[in-house]
């Protein structure tokens, strides 16, 4: 009678286990309160693995620390590959039958011997009995019972029978709402995420459920939504609307496009797949997936206007190609067996290759070169080794006895074992280039003979100048000594305005000795300059600063000289130059200011001649002057200032552009009024002299 209390009991308590509750743990439980004195183990069984998995376990008490000590892990979800066909057929009765003789056979080997004979002596295990949770052929898991040889165990069999065939029971349904569960799980987790809108209507149109994509898609609150109906969502205007309910009450299905409208009005396409089902209490409703293809239509309409302007691309292609004067022929290459260049097969070719290789498009197009124009796959073959695997074309020019044209070849490999080339008629060009070298040679011979002609007459009125400077000294010498004497004998009976005209004919004829003086010396940097050598250019410097030693005292002037460079040149002619910019530089001081000078240098390479240069800066803080006079300052006799303001006749700067072109170099200056003057001298550190013996001078000289 007991016993069918406990089983009516657990019956009950099957039927009103919760989802959340552990029915293995419940197993367990009530299957050592039958045989109290036990150890019991209820495991899950995973058909397609074929794992038996260790769900509870009942009966340890105090000794569970021991034993999950003693085993390493908590024994709770420990898995038993059961590779055992008869325990299986055992546990498939739902019979209890005697089991294995210990641990390490119940649990297929996991547990080693040593450890399970640890286990055995721990829990006091004797005996071991097994059972299976079967239904309809198929093992849900099982149960083993431990216990000793004087238990009540097979007393209780009918019961413990019982009681295992309630829990199959139980166990076959946990499975059945743990599978629906996680379906419903799945579909709601779908429903839920689901890049498409899916609705659910009803018979009448009204809409029953929808997923959040549904609601975002329309512009709604899921509380919003679930008020409308399907011509709220839908453009009643659109034709393709009436076609779609014709078919589905036609097929019960519809799968297409139709235009929805969302909240605030706008429309858009949606791609629609409805289908038909019975809803609960036998309503018919039907559930409608919604896609919107807004971006895809605008993809497609674009590809449209891609293949529109791709095909537009090939018209004025195959335009431009047929009627582009440049010859074009696309060929494919064949090799020998080495891999090199061997003939070539003409594939395609434009009206302007026909009338440069005079061949027809119909007589060359699928045949070789070989066979078309033999003369010409040697040319071929060069352009082939020098295009196929080059990123860049290659270029040649040749003349064509075929065509008796001068022609240039551009070749480029638009593909593996592909040829094109670019035909040009370049026989104007060549003769255009033939004439031109003509000319230019004729050009250059006319411009050496008058090149001649200019030394030539150079020469003479250089001459002329050294010769009529030198040659007026003498009559002046004479008209200075003769005035002398008048003053020095006559002074006293002289009228006062006689001595005035005598004192100014002295004046003029100082003048006029100053004039020639400084006309031969600028006819000398030329017809009396050294030979040249290497110059230390600090040393010109400072010879030039000896021989300016009591100008300096006069006016307080100071001169630093910074580094400076040794260079191929005449010594003497830069102490000149040097002692004319410095004189310039004390002359032209402002008032109440001691004369300053920095003399400094930066070497380049220069580009002219493919050597070494360097600028040389003379830096003063003097009047300066508006540098639109620059052109004038370094022209002979040119002055600035008047005579009563400064004295000098206006050659010391023309002296100095003499002396630096005659060394292949240039003068310029920099300055401003009131904020003194920079005079940069450009000199090659190495002379050098053209073909015919004339100095090269730097390239931006004048």
């Amino acid at each position: 009678m007991q016993d069918l209390q406990f089983l009516s009991n657990t019956a009950l308590e099957f039927l009103t286990l919760s989802s959340e509750a552990n029915v293995y743990q419940y197993i367990g439980e009530k299957l050592r309160e039958t045989v109290s004195e036990s150890i019991v183990t209820v495991n899950s069984y995973d058909p397609t693995s074929g794992f038996l998995v260790l769900r509870a376990m009942a009966g340890p008490g105090k000794h569970n620390e021991t034993l999950v000590h003693l085993i390493g892990r908590d024994p709770i979800g420990m898995s038993f590959k059961v590779n055992d066909e008869e325990a299986i057929s055992h546990l498939l009765i739902g019979k209890l039958f005697k089991g294995p003789s210990g641990i390490h056979e119940l649990t297929f080997g996991e547990i080693p011997p040593r450890i399970a004979h640890e286990v055995e002596k721990l829990l006091g295990i004797d005996e071991i009995y097994g059972i299976g949770f079967s239904s309809g052929g198929r093992l849900y898991g099982s149960a083993m019972i431990s216990s000793k040889p004087t238990s009540s165990l097979l007393k209780k069999r009918d019961t413990i029978e019982a009681f295992v065939h309630q829990a199959s029971m139980a166990l076959q349904r946990k499975e059945a709402e743990d599978a629906l569960r996680e379906s419903e799980e799945r579909h709601r987790s779908i429903f839920e995420n689901s890049l498409d809108g899916i609705v659910l209507f009803h018979s009448d149109d009204l809409i029953l459920a929808a997923n959040p994509q549904a609601c975002r898609m329309h512009g709604y609150t899921e509380a919003e939504f679930l008020r409308l109906r399907r011509n709220d969502i839908a453009d009643t205007s659109d034709p393709r609307l009436r076609e779609s309910i014709e078919e589905r009450v036609r097929t019960g299905r519809f799968k297409g496009e139709v235009t929805h409208v969302r909240k605030d009005g706008s429309k858009f396409p949606c791609e629609v797949s409805t289908v038909a089902f019975r809803h609960k209490y036998e309503q018919d409703s039907r559930v409608a997936i919604f896609r919107d293809v807004t971006e895809r239509k605008q993809g497609e309409a674009e590809r449209e206007r891609m293949a529109a302007r791709v095909a537009e691309s090939e018209r004025r292609y195959h335009s431009l190609f047929e009627s582009m004067s440049e010859g074009f022929v696309l060929f494919r290459v064949l090799r020998d067996e080495t891999g090199r260049p061997r003939d070539f097969l003409y594939l395609e070719m434009n009206p302007a290759w026909e009338r440069l290789a005079q061949i027809s498009r119909n007589d060359a197009a699928g045949k070789l070169a070989s066979e078309v124009l033999p003369e010409a796959v040697p040319w071929n073959i060069v352009l082939a080794r020098n295009a196929l695997g080059s990123r860049q074309p290659f270029r040649m020019e040749r003349y064509s006895r075929w065509v008796g044209k001068w022609l240039e070849y551009r070749a480029y490999s638009p593909g593996e074992d592909l040829m094109a080339v670019l035909l040009t008629d370049i026989s104007e060009r060549k003769r255009a280039e033939e004439a031109l070298r003509d000319a230019r040679d004729e050009l250059e011979i006319r411009v050496q003979r008058r090149t001649a002609e200019l030394e030539l007459k150079n020469k003479e009125l250089q001459d002329f100048a050294f010769i009529a400077s030198h040659d007026l000294k003498e009559p002046l010498r004479k008209i200075q000594a003769f005035g002398d004497l008048v003053m020095m004998r006559s002074r006293d009976s002289l009228a006062r305005e006689s001595i005035d005209y005598l004192v100014r004919m002295q004046d003029a004829a100082a003048r006029m000795g100053h004039l020639l003086e400084s006309l031969l010396a600028y006819s000398r940097v030329t017809t009396k300059g050294g030979t040249f050598s290497q110059v230390d250019v600090a040393e010109a410097a400072r010879i030039a600063l000896s021989n300016l030693e009591i100008r300096l005292r006069e006016t307080g002037g100071h001169v630093e000289l910074d580094d400076l460079p040794t260079l191929e040149g005449d010594l003497t002619q830069l102490v000149q130059l040097f002692q004319n910019l410095f004189s310039n530089s004390l002359k032209f001081r402002r008032e109440a200011e001691v004369p300053l000078v920095r003399v400094h240098s930066r070497s380049f390479e220069d580009p002219w001649h493919g050597a070494g240069a360097v600028e040389i800066y003379v830096e003063d803080n003097g009047i300066g002057f508006d540098e639109k006079y620059l052109d004038k300052v370094f022209i002979p006799f040119q002055r600035l200032h008047g005579r009563n303001e400064y004295d000098g006749v206006g050659m010391g700067l023309a002296i100095c552009k003499k002396i630096a072109e005659r060394h292949g170099g240039t003068i310029d200056a920099k300055s401003t009024p009131g904020k003194g003057s920079i005079f940069v001298v450009r000199l090659p550190m190495t002379q050098a002299s053209d073909p015919g013996g004339m100095r090269v001078q730097m390239e931006g000289s004048s």
